[in-house]
């Protein structure tokens, strides 16, 4: 697809499955979750029958309105706005009407805004309409961007041209074409939008979260033990599963991140025959100990001989 660009006339339909987690901001600091970015507010509404062609026919009005009341209920200017995650069908008509609301929006909710300052990307350049599951494909991307500090692209070769019903020039806005580093010093944030077929139309501000490295790195401690527990169904398997460690841990720059690996490694996992284990307080120390892995053991299950057995009344009698 090529949303917002010139030769843009088609929606690719694609499937996909996507899962967030969410959890109020005092229990996941309370439980020490990883957190990787804060809801600051959401708004969602339906364009009804007013200006409206037809049922599925976008309403620049419906989403003008949504797009503001999030910006007023998180009290953020459109200015502080690092990027818009983008519905952009990738059609003629919806792409203008969509950048039409925005800048409608952000004009009418500040007094000044600079142009081009705001960059517009969309997920559907990369994977397609995944249809329903389209707004949790968005927010898994603009959150992993918050939590890298950087505005994502759209797809490589998705954007050349605009359409020519968009005035990108004279709007706040621009088409992200390539990564950038936030480099502003204040908390950033995203706005991801969504507009659905019937009229209905949702609007989410997403703030990265700061403080989860300055907490991790008051409670490490180099006295720390990691359990890195490895089960797989074959040696080989098992000797592969070890080698592909080695190279993640190698990747990894910061040792608090021994944490997530442990935690992965044990939650969730099947019991396989094939095990190995190592103990260790230092990613240097687990790479080290994952190379001089050389015999594993089998471990055999059979099932457990029963010692006694408590019958209830009704079985005793019968």
């Amino acid at each position: 697809m090529q949303p917002f660009d010139h030769k843009s006339d088609e929606i690719i339909f694609t499937s996909s499955v996507s899962v967030i987690v969410l959890k109020k901001l005092s229990n996941a600091i309370r439980d020490q979750n990883l957190i990787l970015a804060i809801i600051k507010s959401i708004a969602i509404n339906n364009d009804g029958q007013i200006n409206k062609v037809g049922y599925s026919a976008p309403s620049s009005d419906g989403q003008c309105d949504v797009i503001k009341k999030p910006l007023q209920l998180a009290k953020v200017s459109p200015s502080e706005i690092a990027f818009i995650e983008a519905h952009g069908t990738g059609t003629k008509i919806g792409d203008p009407v969509e950048i039409k609301a925005l800048i409608k929006a952000f004009v009418e909710s500040s007094q000044e805004l600079p142009k081009q300052f705001c960059a517009i990307t969309t997920v559907k350049s990369n994977i397609g309409h995944c249809v329903i599951a389209l707004g949790l494909a968005g927010i898994i991307k603009a959150v992993k961007s918050l939590e890298n500090r950087i505005i994502p692209p759209m797809a490589s070769g998705s954007f050349q041209k605009p359409n020519k019903m968009i005035e990108f020039e004279s709007s706040p806005f621009y088409v992200a074409t390539k990564l950038q580093k936030y480099e502003e010093q204040r908390t950033m944030f995203a706005s991801i939008l969504g507009i659905g077929m019937g009229g209905t139309n949702v609007h989410c501000i997403l703030a990265e979260y700061l403080n989860n490295s300055q907490e991790t790195e008051e409670h490490f401690d180099e006295t720390d033990k990691f359990i890195l527990p490895f089960l797989a169904k074959c040696h080989a398997s098992l000797l592969e599963m070890e080698k592909k460690m080695i190279v993640h841990l190698e990747y990894l720059k910061d040792e608090n991140a021994l944490k997530n690996v442990e935690k992965t490694l044990q939650i969730g996992r099947s019991q396989y025959n094939f095990r190995d284990v190592i103990v260790t307080s230092s990613l240097s120390d687990a790479i080290s100990q994952l190379k001089m892995t050389k015999m594993t053991k089998k471990v055999k299950f059979s099932s457990p001989n029963i010692i006694f057995r408590f019958l209830d009344k009704e079985n005793i009698l019968s």
